[in-house]
C-alpha cells in the first residue's frame, strides 16, 4: 500500500472537484464521521454529494471507485434533531457504476509513479455524464419521494430513514410510522449469510472475516452480495465467469439478519413524535 501515492490521488481529485463549486467537508452518519466527501449546493435545500474511495491497495497500483449521492438538508436537520447528534452526510446515494449503461461497480486503477491527471480527467467526465443526470433527477423532492414510495433501487440506500422522515414533513406521521414497522419485519425476517449460502450452493465458501483469515497474497478474494451484485454471483456460479484459481467466493447479504439498536432508537423517537 501506497500512502502518499493515495493521498496525493485524493488531493488532485480534491481540485478538481473544487474547480466544480464542489467543498470538501468531513460527513456524519449513524452517529459516526465518515471520510471525507465533497459537497456542492443545488438548490436552497439541496446539496449534490460525491465521495472518492480507494478499496484495493497494490505494490504498484490503488483501486478506486466514485459515489455519488443527494443531502436533503431538511430530511438532515430533521435527523440530527430527532437522533440528538450531527448529521451532516447525503441522504442517498449510488456508485457512478451502476447508473452507467454496463451497470457494474465502478473500479478504476490508478499506477504508482505515473501521471494519473489523464485518468482522474476521464473519471470526472463520467461524473460529469452520469452523476449530474443522478443530481438533476433527485434534487426535485417530489421525484424523490415518489421513488422512495416505490421502492425504487436508486434511492434505496437509507430509504428505511428518508421516506418516514419525508412522511411526517408531509404531516402523513402513520404512514411513517407504516414504513418503520415494515422495515422492522422485513429485517427480523431476514436470512442470516449462512441460511443464504445453504440456499445457493454448497460450493462456494463462507468467511466470516476475509481479512483476518486471508490476505490478499494468499487468495484471490470475491466478494459477492446477493442484493446488489447477484447478476455477478449467477456468472460466477454458473461458469460464465471463469473463477481463478484458489479463490474464495464470499457470499454475503451486505446488512446483517435482525435489527440494529439504532434503528429500534430510530422507530422509539419516532414513534413518540406529536
Amino acid at each position: 500500500m501506497n500512502e502518499k501515492f493515495e493521498r496525493t490521488l485524493k488531493k488532485e481529485f480534491g481540485i478538481i472537484a473544487e474547480s466544480l463549486g464542489f467543498k470538501e467537508r468531513k460527513h456524519f452518519f449513524l452517529n459516526k464521521l465518515r471520510p471525507i466527501g465533497y459537497f456542492k449546493s443545488l438548490t436552497p435545500n439541496v446539496s449534490a454529494f460525491m465521495n472518492f474511495r480507494f478499496f484495493g491497495h497494490h505494490k504498484l497500483y490503488s483501486e478506486a471507485t466514485v459515489e455519488v449521492g443527494i443531502k436533503y438538508n431538511d430530511i438532515s436537520e430533521f435527523l440530527s434533531n430527532l437522533m440528538k447528534e450531527e448529521y451532516y452526510s447525503s441522504n442517498t446515494f449510488e456508485n457512478l457504476g451502476y447508473l452507467m449503461p454496463q451497470k457494474v461497480f465502478l473500479h478504476e486503477n490508478f499506477y504508482v509513479d505515473t501521471d494519473c491527471g489523464l485518468a482522474l480527467s476521464q473519471l470526472f467526465d463520467k461524473i460529469k455524464q452520469y452523476g449530474y443526470e443522478y443530481y438533476e433527477l433527485l434534487k426535485n423532492e417530489d421525484t424523490f419521494f415518489k421513488l422512495l414510495q416505490e421502492g425504487h433501487p436508486l434511492v434505496d440506500e437509507k430509504s428505511e430513514f428518508n421516506l418516514p422522515v419525508l412522511y411526517y414533513l408531509r404531516g402523513e406521521k402513520q404512514k411513517g410510522l407504516a414504513c418503520i414497522e415494515n422495515e422492522i419485519n422485513k429485517r427480523n425476517q431476514r436470512k442470516t449469510d449462512e441460511e443464504l449460502l445453504e440456499e445457493n450452493t454448497k460450493s462456494i465458501k463462507l468467511v466470516e472475516s476475509v481479512n483476518d483469515q486471508f490476505s490478499s497474497e494468499q487468495k484471490n478474494i470475491v466478494v459477492v452480495r446477493t442484493d446488489g451484485q447477484k447478476q455477478l454471483y449467477d456468472d460466477i456460479v454458473n461458469n460464465r465467469i471463469k473463477k481463478p484459481k484458489d479463490t474464495v467466493l464470499v457470499l454475503t447479504s451486505g446488512t446483517p439478519a435482525g435489527v440494529s439498536e439504532y434503528y429500534m432508537k430510530f422507530a422509539e423517537v419516532y414513534r413518540a413524535l406529536p
